[in-house]
This record gives C-alpha cells, sequence and structure tokens, in this order.
C-alpha cells in the first residue's frame, strides 16, 4: 500500500512539472537588433579589398556631381554610384568589381554615354552575400560535415 501511494504521488507529481504545449514568444531587446546591425555592417568593412570603379565625371562643383550621381543611380540601378572628394575635384565612380574583366561589359556600356569614363584601381565594397550573413548570425551554426 505504501509503495502504491509513493508511485501515485510520484506520477502526480512529474505531471504537475510537465510544461503544457503551446507557443513560445520570445521578447528581445531592441538594442540586439542595433548590436547585429553593427556587427554586420563592421565585418563588411573585412570585405573591401583592392578593386575597379569606373570613373564617369569629375568637377569642382559638387551639385553637378550629385544630380548627376541620381540620374545615374535611376538609369543604371546595377551600378552603386559612388562621390569622392579629393581637392578640389569631386569624382563620380561606380561599381564593385574585382578585376578589370567584371569590369569590361560595365565600362563599354558606360562609355557611350560618357565617353571619358576609364577604369580605375579602388578599395571596393565586396558586398555579403545572404549565406555569410546567416554565418554572422550564427556563428556555431557549422556546416563543415
Amino acid at each position: 500500500m505504501k509503495n502504491l501511494i509513493l508511485l501515485f504521488s510520484l506520477c502526480f507529481s512529474i505531471s504537475t512539472l510537465a510544461q503544457p504545449m503551446g507557443r513560445v514568444e520570445v521578447v528581445a531587446d531592441p538594442r540586439l537588433e542595433k548590436m547585429e546591425q553593427s556587427f554586420i555592417k563592421n565585418s563588411k568593412r573585412d570585405q573591401e579589398n583592392d578593386g575597379f570603379r569606373i570613373q564617369v565625371a569629375q568637377s569642382n562643383e559638387r551639385a553637378g556631381i550629385l544630380k548627376m550621381q541620381a540620374d545615374l543611380t535611376k538609369k543604371y540601378p546595377q551600378i552603386k554610384w559612388y562621390v569622392e572628394f579629393q581637392q578640389p575635384y569631386f569624382r563620380l565612380r561606380g561599381g564593385d568589381f574585382r578585376n578589370r574583366f567584371e569590369a569590361l561589359s560595365s565600362v563599354a556600356l558606360l562609355k557611350k554615354e560618357f565617353p571619358q569614363a576609364y577604369l580605375v584601381a579602388d578599395r571596393v565594397d565586396l558586398l555579403l552575400d545572404p549565406e555569410k550573413v546567416d554565418e554572422l548570425r550564427n556563428p556555431d551554426n557549422d556546416d563543415d560535415d
């Protein structure tokens, strides 16, 4: 009888400790999202390498270069456009090419509209692809099976 009471109380206590099935909601501090974005942005800096850009214009008038940048961004959205200042000129450069070969088709396209366009060596941003962003978010995930 003692064993029966002990067994019954043990089963009852285990069933009361079990959690009900349901949904788990994680409430995270919004600063964690900002910290994650900052980490990804800082990791992106490590992705800068020697490469090439296409210079299409150079002027000492900032407003003209910024207008040209806006126009080219609309016309060629696949190319990222940069305004760089090196005294006394503002330079408008486009693209993030790892080597000359990658830039050839874009140079040919832009030379039709800007005959003075030419390729320049520069530090370029090699953007993170989605897989690398996931690696940054989950460094413990090792898929080296």
